[in-house]
């Protein structure tokens, strides 16, 4: 989602990312460090210990180089796990050391010293975990397809303590009058 909002203040972002397999130290092996990852399915698909994303943002798109303001850089390194209300912040590093983790060199082009911090420029906030939950609900209510379906997944909102959450209402109430209004001019 941060990523999406980004596209819609920067002329031009570029995302990438992709997973990473990073070593944690052993207590049992004298603070050795070794790489330890689930697989999961019939192949055994290995599970990354971590995930990277890369986000430049061109703050300018005009045609002149000299007149344009620097891009802005934000690098993560990410535990695969739920992170709850932490601050994207707290996983920032630099480019040069997830290359050095994961043996790719990104934007080999760039000028490393004319960047500017993307948390800098744009703060770095995601959404809180209510926040998620209410945007995935609205996103479910919005697709919902009779009254039936708005009343499945409100109770779903109502078990995971969602009940008097006034987004999620609204885009149910909202959906509703939507179903109502076509069925009304349909017949």
């Amino acid at each position: 989602m941060f990523c999406r909002d980004l596209a819609e203040k920067y002329p031009a972002v570029y995302v990438t990312s992709g997973p990473l397999y990073l070593p944690s130290p052993s207590l049992d092996d004298g603070g050795k460090k070794f790489v330890k990852y689930q697989v999961i399915g019939a192949g055994k698909v290995a599970v990354p210990t971590h995930l990277y994303k890369v986000i430049l943002a061109e703050t300018d798109d005009s045609s002149d180089p000299a007149s344009q303001p620097p891009p802005s850089l934000g690098v993560f390194v990410v535990p695969n796990k739920p992170l709850g209300d932490e601050e994207l912040t707290s996983f920032q590093t630099t480019l040069t050391e997830l290359e050095t983790l994961c043996g790719i060199s990104f934007h080999s082009k760039l000028d490393r010293s004319n960047v500017s911090d993307l948390c800098k420029t744009d703060k770095c906030k995601l959404m809180t975990t209510l926040e998620l939950k209410q945007f995935v609900y609205s996103l479910r209510l919005g697709r919902a397809k009779s009254e039936e379906q708005i009343g499945e997944i409100l109770d779903e909102a109502k078990k995971e303590g969602l009940e008097r959450d006034s987004v999620i209402a609204q885009s149910a109430a909202q959906q509703g009058n939507k179903l109502n209004t076509s069925a009304t001019n349909g017949s």
